[in-house]
């Protein structure tokens, strides 16, 4: 099952990113419905631009992965994250 432009599909489950003031960006995703059964998958975007997406299967990699450019934007949140021995807000 490929994807095809014009399809809507539906992803259910978790997204967690991060990226930094050199332009270097980092996503996971945790999905525990889709098209393609749960999976877990990465992308890491360089300071290029150029994106790198790490999923299960060739299917994933092709539904993720696109060419629109990433407008930054800043907003006000507080994130915080504890597990032993890890605490950082």
């Amino acid at each position: 099952m490929l994807w095809r432009h014009g399809q809507r599909w539906i992803f259910d489950g978790h997204i967690a990113g991060i990226g930094t003031g050199s332009g270097l960006r980092a996503v996971v995703g945790l999905w525990t419905q889709s098209p393609f059964g749960p999976f877990t998958d990465a992308m890491v975007q360089l300071p290029s631009g150029h994106r790198i997406l790490f999923a299960p299967t060739v299917e994933a990699v092709g539904f993720g992965v696109s060419s629109v450019p990433p407008e930054p934007s800043l907003a006000r949140v507080r994130t915080t994250i504890e597990g032993a021995p890890l605490t950082r807000r």
